[in-house]
């Protein structure tokens, strides 16, 4: 190795019983007939690469779910009730399926349809359509139910709700205002972020966590 050079060795390391692999620098020094090295041993270098790997990879997670939100942002799926069209924030949105069987739940209202088996999963169903005494509709090829995230007692719970039909994912800023006081819609005007004016159509844009965090949608078991 010449003068200088890396030395594998194995060492004793406190609180340790057997001796642990090390690696050292060491550099001869003929003019004073020393030799001077420094060391580490491996495990302590593999446990920080660990952790700044940990580190790196919750910074990228971080980065990962902030770019994903950015790019989200401001699209709104947008799906029919009794001839209304309505938007919910597509980051809210994990699925959106066909109808399936649904298992009724008792003693809920009746807009509270029961709960699906999805993939393993409990999820309770609403049909918004009821939720928002409108006319009670019979369900066709187009009926669909989506399921999203609900922000509930600062834990996220799964809820599917039951639409007549979804149309298409859109681009838009809810406009808050009086435009939603005034529009004239059966949905009440807690439940309404704002409205949205696409080629000369108003759609309601909800705040679904408002629709659906309420005493009925809790007793309704789900998937945890």
């Amino acid at each position: 190795m010449g003068d200088a050079g890396f030395v594998d060795y194995m060492w004793p390391k406190p609180d340790v019983e057997e001796p642990q692999p090390k690696i050292s620098y060491v550099k001869l020094f003929p003019q004073w007939n020393w030799v001077i090295g420094s060391g580490i041993y491996i495990d302590d270098v593999q446990k920080e690469i660990a952790r700044r790997f940990t580190a790196a990879s919750h910074i990228l997670h971080r980065w990962e779910e902030t770019t994903i939100s950015d790019s989200l942002a401001g699209k709104y799926p947008t799906f029919i009730l009794d001839n209304e069209e309505f938007g919910i924030a597509l980051l809210k949105v994990k699925e959106i399926i066909g109808m399936m069987p649904i298992t009724t739940a008792p003693q809920t209202p009746e807009y509270v349809k029961g709960v699906i088996n999805l993939r393993g999963k409990v999820i309770p169903v609403s049909d918004l359509q009821l939720r928002f005494g409108m006319s009670a509709a019979d369900y066709t090829e187009r009926t669909c139910i989506i399921v999203v995230d609900i922000q509930s007692e600062a834990v996220t719970i799964q809820i599917g709700i039951v639409v007549d039909a979804v149309s298409e994912v859109m681009n838009s800023k809810a406009e808050e205002g009086e435009e939603a006081l005034s529009f004239g819609t059966k949905v009440e005007t807690d439940y309404i972020l704002g409205m949205a004016n696409m080629d000369g159509q108003v759609k309601i844009l909800l705040d679904i966590d408002r629709v659906l965090t309420d005493d009925a949608m809790a007793k309704v078991p789900h998937a945890a």
